[in-house]
């Protein structure tokens, strides 16, 4: 007959004449049926589609409400069978596309175009699931082994039309030779443990799992050393749920069950089996298995009359999963994958014994197969129970890449059941530590000092809605003591704060201790007072990253009392930091500075400017003057909310040696015709002088002597240099007074002349006789001649030009009796 098989999204088949034909399906399966030009295969949803290769029509035929699996055309591919996820048996005729159910049964294998055998499951008399071998012919079923105390499975047909079987719990193979003689012909009884070859499987698929990593847990190795766990797949695979999402604080209890890797620790493996609290509630029933009692996960499950088929849901509810609970044929592949897209874990109760749950971390991309964490080992390697179940993968009933099915003995059509644990992990801060930081920030002593999970107690309150507690003890060491490690963005000022909840903190004697950059603070607080609020510790320096945490412990003043450990708060308080640039620092004297202030965090300045003018200033950018050669520093200092920065520039600003002009004549009233006088240089740091005497003379020499020639007022001026910096100027305006030629008076006789508004007046107590009134330019030469004989008079002058006169008064002998400068406007 023709051969098929499947690749990607195609069937190729192969005829007779050895030519293969490729047609499309659309998706990937794995496992197909083939008959006369028809195929049946799955859909992503696990929803048999029927397709025919030569019209391309495609439909499906199966109800959307279940996932199917092992589709089995007969000859002509008229009739079909197929199993539910929930292992029931359907049988599907093509031509009048009708569905009839044939009840709980799988391993249907056909006889002739008509005809098929198959295994029914039923409940036995001592309430164990049991199996037959059935025979269906043209509507009729009749029961070929009817045996209720043994179960047979997985028939066969031979070429010689006998049946063969095998008797799952007797671990035999049995034969009947026609479908009329139901006498069981025993081909082999094995009793030994059944010889299993593995092989190394590897694909090209990508596996897509949930992001990060799974914590894992084996139900017999990593639970307490007195536990009895191989019963434990339930509590275990909960438990790796609630590590995954960081739900509970780790407890590192060391383990030794008397192994090669022992003693060794795991962080959740007693969450399955012993004593903790968690959402108010404690998990204090107790179940025995094994000969020893088991609480936690274990109790709650397993307690009385309960499984975990009846508290898994449950259990996960109360660690705050949004859950539900799909049993059989309503558990399909996409169920899982959906899950897996969506980050969350799947736990699944598979058949890869007659119960077993394993919790779904990922899939491979393309085929039905999952990842699992797999609590018992890995069931694809030598040995069950084996330690090697993080990461392993199983097929999903029906399908067949290489790896260990789900449906181990691929009677019962699908899983047993799923529930959902969906959970958000917390988003974890750097500076707000909270109680359920695990491995963020927020450590539980639950193993160290005899401490234990049970101590740790919790309400539903406070900061994010949760607050563990415990119960104080007064006068012995910290039994339950909790850290809180910030990751701190930068060095500096932190105010911390301790939150304290509205219920479980009545002590009166809280004492945190805060490790910070100067030793340790301890810090007592009454949280009694307190309800649902920050309180704060203290001010304190922290480096950057986690040297710095607060630690409380369970030792206090009273016994009794419940103390708190909620959240923790390390609030930056920004530090003031003194900073300043300016604008240039070598210069001549004079020369202006203008500071720039870049301080962060301030409130208030203060400046000082040795050398400077001002010498202080309390503006944010000053500008100072600097006039005295000379090295001088700078300091400003900053006032912030919370601390004072200083910052001193040594050496900020050099004044350099400019040349200053300064001089002095020796005499400045000078007449002619010796109108001489010396200048003398008082200047500073001058390497060269200019002189300009104001009478068109220079000299270039440091202190000159220099002669005036005419009667006058003369301004005087010296510029000084050097190779540093600009010259200097000194004018002295009217500095140097030349008069003409000194006269001696002949007698002692009273005269008086002065000048007014440009008239001159003149007066004597002698008498006067042919006496004259001169007038002389500055150039010496008599510009107005009046003779007196008077004792008082005037003189108009306003006919003279503007400028120096001198005035004479002689006598009939020629005699000066007075003399004057006159200076008309």
């Amino acid at each position: 007959g023709e051969k098929y098989f499947t690749s990607e999204e195609n069937i190729y088949i192969i005829n007779n004449e050895g030519i293969t034909q490729t047609f499309p399906l659309g998706y990937y399966s794995n496992f197909v049926a083939y008959s006369s030009g028809k195929v049946i295969f799955n859909n992503a949803d696990d929803q048999l589609i029927l397709s025919d290769l030569q019209t391309k029509k495609q439909y499906i035929i199966t109800n959307p409400d279940k996932g199917y699996v092992y589709p089995r055309f007969n000859i002509d591919g008229t009739l079909l069978t197929f199993n539910s996820l929930d292992g029931e048996l359907y049988l599907y005729n093509t031509l009048a596309e009708k569905t009839i159910s044939l009840g709980k049964g799988g391993g249907c294998v056909w006889t002739d175009n008509q005809s098929f055998i198959y295994s029914l499951d039923f409940i036995s008399n001592d309430s164990i699931p049991r199996a037959d071998i059935m025979y269906y012919h043209q509507g009729e079923i009749s029961n070929l082994t009817q045996t209720p105390d043994i179960s047979e499975m997985q028939p066969s047909i031979c070429q010689d039309g006998s049946f063969i079987f095998q008797t799952y719990d007797q671990r035999q193979i049995a034969k009947l030779k026609n479908r009329k003689n139901a006498q069981q012909i025993i081909l082999l009884q094995y009793n030994g443990k059944l010889p299993v070859k593995f092989y190394n499987i590897s694909g090209t698929k990508a596996d897509v799992l949930v992001p990060g990593s799974v914590p894992y847990i084996h139900q017999v190795y990593d639970t307490p050393s007195w536990h009895y766990g191989y019963s434990s797949c339930a509590p275990t695979t909960s438990a790796m749920s609630f590590a995954y999402y960081n739900q509970l604080p780790p407890w590192p209890v060391e383990v030794d069950h008397g192994y090669s890797w022992d003693p060794h620790i795991n962080a959740y493996g007693s969450y399955v089996a012993d004593f903790y609290r968690y959402n108010e509630i404690y998990y204090n029933v107790s179940e025995v298995t094994g000969g020893t009692t088991a609480y936690g996960g274990f109790g709650y499950m397993w307690n009385g009359t309960y499984s975990p088929n009846a508290r898994m849901k449950n259990y996960h509810e109360n660690h705050y999963h949004t859950s539900n609970q799909l049993w059989e044929g309503a558990c399909t592949f996409a169920n899982t994958t959906t899950e897996i897209d969506l980050g969350f874990v799947h736990p699944i109760c598979n058949y890869l014994t007659s119960g077993h749950l394993t919790l779904a971390i990922g899939y491979i991309s393309g085929q039905h197969t999952l990842i699992f964490n797999d609590p018992y080992g890995n069931k694809n390697t030598p040995g069950y129970p084996s330690y090697d179940g993080a990461g392993a993968k199983y097929d999903w009933p029906g399908y067949h890449n290489g790896y260990q099915n789900l449906d181990n003995d691929g009677t019962h059509g699908g899983i047993a059941w799923t529930v959902k644990a969906r959970y958000t992990e917390t988003t974890y801060n750097d500076t707000i530590i909270d109680n359920n930081y695990y491995n963020h920030g927020f450590y539980v002593n639950n193993t160290q000092a005899s401490s234990h999970q049970r101590y740790f107690r919790d309400f539903n309150v406070g900061y994010n809605g949760h607050t563990w507690y415990t119960m104080t003890d007064a006068g012995i060491p910290d039994i339950c003591w909790v850290t809180w490690t910030p990751t701190l963005p930068q060095q500096g000022m932190y105010e911390v704060f301790a939150y304290v909840p509205s219920n479980g903190a009545t002590t009166v004697s809280a004492p945190y201790k805060v490790y910070h950059n100067g030793g340790v603070s301890t810090v007592d607080i009454n949280q009694s007072i307190y309800s649902d609020e920050w309180v704060s510790l203290g001010t304190y320096t922290f480096n950057q990253g986690q040297s710095g945490y607060v630690y409380l412990g369970d030792s206090s003043t009273y016994d009794g009392q419940m103390i708190a450990y909620d959240a923790m708060w390390w609030s930056y308080r920004p530090q003031a930091e003194a900073a300043f640039t300016q604008s240039s620092s070598n210069f001549c004297p004079g020369g202006i500075v203008t500071y720039t202030n870049e301080s962060t965090n301030g409130q208030s300045y203060a400046w000082e400017f040795p050398g400077g003018v001002p010498a202080t200033s309390n503006i944010a950018n000053p500008t100072v003057q600097y006039n005295t050669p000379g090295t001088y520093s700078v300091t400003l200092t900053v006032t912030g909310q919370y601390n004072i920065s200083t910052k001193t520039v040594t050496n900020a600003v050099t004044v350099l040696n400019g040349a200053v002009a300064d001089f002095t004549a020796q005499e400045t009233n000078l007449n002619l015709p010796t109108a001489e006088t010396t200048f003398n240089n008082n200047s500073v740091f001058a390497d060269n002088y200019l002189w300009d005497f104001g009478d068109g003379s220079q000299a270039t020499v440091a202190s000159p002597t220099h002669i005036y020639n005419n009667v006058g007022l003369y301004s005087v001026s010296l510029i000084v240099s050097n190779s540093t910096c600009p010259s200097d100027t000194l004018l002295k305006t009217n500095y140097i007074s030349v008069d003409y030629p000194t006269y001696n008076s002949v007698n002692t006789y009273t005269y008086e002349v002065y000048v007014s508004e440009n008239i001159l007046y003149f007066s004597t107590n002698m008498s006067v006789e042919n006496n004259r009134l001169t007038i002389f330019s500055a150039e010496g030469k008599p510009v107005l001649v009046k003779n007196i004989s008077v004792q008082k008079g005037s003189l108009d002058l306003n006919q003279l030009p503007a400028g120096l006169y001198v005035c004479l008064w002689r006598d009939n002998q020629s005699n000066t009796l007075e003399k004057l400068k006159i200076i008309i406007r």
